[in-house]
């Protein structure tokens, strides 16, 4: 039996068995039927809101949706507005879509979704309010930014005669989400706890039946064992260093998605003797040479190296702030002007009789999480290049948060990350636990988080990434990046605006 003919029987064995276990009878199927089997670290309440998984686009749907540009398009909703100021917005929804259970959808849905309180998450329960003016229109006014704007990608809408009258406070609880009825493009068919759930296509979505009949979400740990035997399809959060194992299998393709708010960045300790000085900073960033750290860790060739936050508008448009080069001798020069010098030649500067020799805080481990992305390696690999400038570096592995032992002193500098505004608030603001203390940066970043208008989001963003440019309160390593591993009979992927396979699963299709 050849190789491929022994991965199609194992693929139709598992999903019989899955099957099998998902049925409590009998049911006839087209041996032709596409079906498609997904592994995800979920259980059955993991299309709930708490989880925030893309798992749940399968059943539910979006206002609006990236294209594989990824410029939004409509979905539930059909066209918008906003005022000069885009403090008020008026939203036109479809009115030919029914939900899974045959009620109509409605504006009304959509002021249900948008009034939970867990959607008006971080203490916004006032920063906008939602009016219905007919059943295919409605209105939302923002006191201030928040989720759910009709903008927001992510945001799936619910069936509010459905769960009116529920407990919002536990939601993640509620018996609805393992029989879950929406108006996406595959319909519940069964779940089984703590094996899967079964979904078939949704003959009556809006948007056209889906090419592929029928998908199974195998819950669990992904393994790359499950997908090279063929148990599943796709694989999610596959770590770099098993995608050495796939490199020449010709079965499988990758795919990675940049999460615009996330960076990988070395954190300076501004109160250490060693990071105080900007032209220092400068010169460790000339010192790295960060696009083959890129290589090492096998990121795309996409993967642009930069210097500066961005907004997500100016990384679809591939508006990166320019990076410091990667140059060496410029490096040394900067570190001699600063009067670090290898003065006793034992190939390590000093200053004032104080070698340049520092403690770098890292997360162990190697997985596919976006915390431990690269790990020890990134942080041996930082090692030698600074080695090879004269700067000795002491490697320490950190699980707990870094805050405490940075504002002790007994940390120079951290590889972590930065994740949205709140996060860069904590580094930048005027409680920086980092030492960094920039007036007009803290009074960007708060206008940012208080502005409508994404070209004037744009304009902040530019402004800080010039501040940066100067003073380099930190090193951007690389943007954060999920990468998704499936068999290559699945189609219609792209890397980066449609790498998630099941966010975008409307769109795919099979070829065997």
């Amino acid at each position: 039996m050849s190789s491929r003919v022994r991965v199609v029987a194992s693929r139709g064995l598992v999903a019989g068995l899955l099957f099998a276990l998902l049925s409590c009878s009998t049911d006839s199927r087209s041996p032709d039927e596409a079906t498609l089997t997904i592994m995800v670290p979920l259980d059955e309440y993991g299309l709930s809101w708490a989880w925030s998984a893309t798992a749940q686009f399968l059943v539910f749907s979006p206002l609006v949706a990236r294209n594989e540009a990824g410029l939004l398009e409509p979905r539930l909703a059909t066209s918008w507005e906003h005022s000069p100021d885009y403090r008020q917005w008026t939203v036109h929804v479809r009115t030919d879509v029914l939900w899974h259970d045959g009620a109509p959808f409605t504006a009304h849905d959509v002021k249900f979704t948008l009034d939970l309180p867990w959607l008006a998450w971080a203490d916004r329960t006032d920063a906008y309010s939602v009016e219905v003016l007919d059943d295919s229109t409605y209105s939302i006014t923002y006191e201030r930014p928040a989720i759910g704007s009709p903008l927001d990608d992510f945001t799936v809408i619910y069936p509010k005669h459905l769960l009116t009258g529920l407990d919002p406070s536990t939601n993640a609880e509620w018996d609805f989400w393992k029989a879950p009825v929406g108006t996406g493009p595959f319909r519940h068919v069964r779940t089984v706890a703590g094996i899967g759930m079964e979904f078939g296509a949704n003959p009556e979505y809006f948007r056209g039946k889906p090419r592929i009949d029928r998908v199974v979400l195998k819950f669990g740990v992904p393994q790359l064992q499950m997908l090279l035997s063929g148990d599943v399809d796709v694989l999610p959060n596959v770590s770099e260093l098993d995608l050495l194992a796939l490199e020449s299998d010709p079965r499988f393709a990758v795919f990675r998605w940049y999460n615009p708010i996330r960076m990988k960045v070395i954190l300076w300790n501004h109160r250490s003797p060693f990071f105080a000085d900007a032209s220092v900073r400068r010169a460790l960033a000339h010192a790295v040479d960060r696009e083959q750290l890129h290589r090492v860790l096998g990121l795309p060739d996409e993967v642009r190296v930069f210097d500066g936050l961005y907004s997500e508008q100016q990384l679809r448009r591939g508006e990166l702030p320019t990076a410091v080069p990667y140059d060496r001798e410029r490096a040394k020069e900067l570190l001699d002007a600063a009067g670090w010098r290898d003065r006793d030649g034992d190939g390590i500067r000093d200053r004032k009789g104080i070698p340049f020799r520092f403690t770098l805080l890292f997360q162990g481990g190697n997985g596919g999480s976006w915390t431990a992305q690269g790990g020890e390696g990134v942080a041996l690999f930082l090692q030698d290049q600074l080695r090879q400038v004269g700067i000795a570096t002491q490697l320490q592995p950190w699980e707990l948060g870094i805050k405490e032992p940075f504002i002790a002193g007994r940390a120079d500098a951290a590889v972590d990350d930065i994740a949205g505004l709140v996060t860069r608030l904590w580094f930048f603001g005027p409680d920086s636990w980092i030492g960094y203390d920039n007036p007009r940066v803290v009074e960007l970043l708060e206008r940012i988080a208080a502005s409508f208008d994404p070209d004037s989001v744009d304009h902040f963003y530019t402004e800080v990434s010039q501040i940066f440019a100067e003073e380099h309160p930190v090193m951007f390593l690389y943007s954060a990046i999920a990468t998704t591993v499936v068999n290559r009979r699945l189609k219609g992927l792209s890397t980066p605006h449609r790498s998630l396979a099941v966010w975008y699963l409307e769109d795919l299709w099979i070829e065997e």
